[in-house]
């Protein structure tokens, strides 16, 4: 009887393990890593030239996957289909009021060590532009951060895209930022 339920509990640790080892085999496939490439992104802005035709844009943003083990299995599973990105803002000068965050819905595939270039990529939207700081920049604003009384604005901006694997894992970029001066 003893050595009957010996042979049961490792029946159900052997079938525990393989379940295991099927699970971990499953999780493994959405190990890749999104980071950054080629990025053009003018550090100086007009309030009024982005005030105008309604959103401050970064040129050129490149999205890199890289299979997070290079020396294991990759599969079209580990493409990573990007949904919304998030940007934050911190005051880099005397200030401290700031755009309120933006979300956006945003597609675009990465495939599995591939890129993804996305070209005109707002950072800063008009309604965004339409209240303070970034307003009282404007010349009919008088062109001077209320707060601050300089004609400038140094913003510290954040950026972090989302998404998810094809095999279901979501996946975030580290933030880009970059500090951004916006003139009158």
């Amino acid at each position: 009887m003893r050595k009957t339920l010996n042979l049961a509990l490792l029946g159900f640790l052997v079938l525990g393990l393989l379940a295991c080892e099927q699970r971990t085999d499953r999780t493994d496939t959405g190990g890749v890593i999104l980071t950054f490439g080629t990025i053009e992104w003018p550090a100086l802005h007009s309030a009024s030239v982005s005030a105008a035709i309604g959103a401050a844009s970064i040129e050129t943003v490149e999205i890199i996957s890289i299979v997070a083990d290079p020396f294991g299995p990759s599969s079209a599973l580990m493409d990573v289909e990007l949904s919304t990105f998030e940007v934050t803002y911190r005051r880099n000068d005397t200030g401290t009021v700031v755009p309120p965050p933006l979300v956006a819905t945003l597609t675009g595939a990465v495939p599995v060590g591939g890129t993804l270039t996305i070209e005109g990529m707002p950072f800063v939207l008009a309604s965004q532009l339409q209240n303070p700081p970034l307003s009282d920049l404007l010349a009919i604003n008088g062109g001077i951060d209320r707060e601050t009384g300089a004609n400038y604005v140094l913003l510290d901006v954040s950026i972090v895209f989302f998404g998810r694997t094809l095999s279901g894992d979501e996946i975030q970029t580290a933030p880009l930022r970059q500090i951004v001066e916006f003139v009158n």
